[in-house]
């Protein structure tokens, strides 16, 4: 059974050791794992787009925040489209006789799948935007690609799942230590998203620095770019989440 579970382990993560060696230089060597893919040292780590779909499994399987899976709640709140998207989804509901409970549920279930579906977009969104701030260096564009996704793919393990995991620890330890009956905590809030830009800010910086050993002035504007990037793309990628789950309701 133990020899079975851990080949299943391997067909899931598709590799054994270079999977641990993967992911320990994704979370602590920014720019690494892109780097020795364009060395040409690419058997000893897990392909990008395997890193990339196993870290957005397991973000799907457990999320602890609202972001790439996207609900009708969040969609409705908070977003700076979120007054056209409350009219549209009305007018939706409208159309086809649905309260809003029953619609809820159907656009939630239906937006899982196609989100599922459409990450690999959100990449392409932010690669596109890597290019144009790198593009001084003229180099070829599967570049910035496969750089994104690993800068998405990190994104999502540390800022979506790691941290907020981490997060949500350090609050029970207290509620349990101080006997504590009712705590209110939301983890979408903006209260949380600085210290998460902090933390893709200086990953951008290491990147950065590693992949095109630019003078430090320059990549410390351009890392403060790469966040807000990442965070324009899912803002675009959101947007048309919406749209798309709504025609297909």
């Amino acid at each position: 059974m133990l020899h079975f579970l851990s080949k299943t382990w391997q067909a899931i993560t598709f590799s054994d050791a270079k999977f641990a060696r993967s992911v320990i230089a994704l979370l602590f060597k920014p720019g690494k794992l892109t780097f020795e893919y364009f060395s040409g040292r690419r058997k000893r780590y897990s392909a990008p787009l395997s890193l990339f779909f196993f870290v957005n499994l397991l973000y799907f399987l457990i999320p602890p925040v609202d972001a790439v899976n996207s609900t009708y709640a969040s969609q409705v709140e908070g977003q700076f489209y979120s007054a056209r998207a409350k009219e549209v989804a009305l007018q939706k509901m409208a159309e086809k006789g649905m309260e809003i409970q029953e619609f809820e549920v159907t656009y939630n279930a239906l937006t899982s799948q196609v989100s599922k579906l459409g990450l690999i977009f959100l990449v392409f969104l932010f690669a596109l935007f890597y290019a144009i701030i790198n593009i001084n260096k003229r180099d070829l564009f599967y570049k910035y690609l496969i750089a994104a996704t690993h800068y998405v793919t990190f994104s999502v393990l540390s800022t979506l799942l790691i941290i907020p995991y981490i997060f949500w620890g350090a609050i029970w330890i207290y509620v349990v230590a101080n006997h504590i009956h009712d705590i209110d905590i939301n983890p979408n809030t903006w209260v949380f998203f600085f210290p998460l830009l902090s933390v893709l800010f200086m990953y951008g910086f290491v990147m950065q620095r590693r992949l095109f050993k630019e003078h430090i002035l320059i990549s410390i504007l351009k890392s403060v770019l790469i966040p807000l990037g990442l965070v324009g793309s899912m803002f675009i990628y959101r947007a048309l989440l919406f749209v798309i789950t709504i025609a297909l309701i």
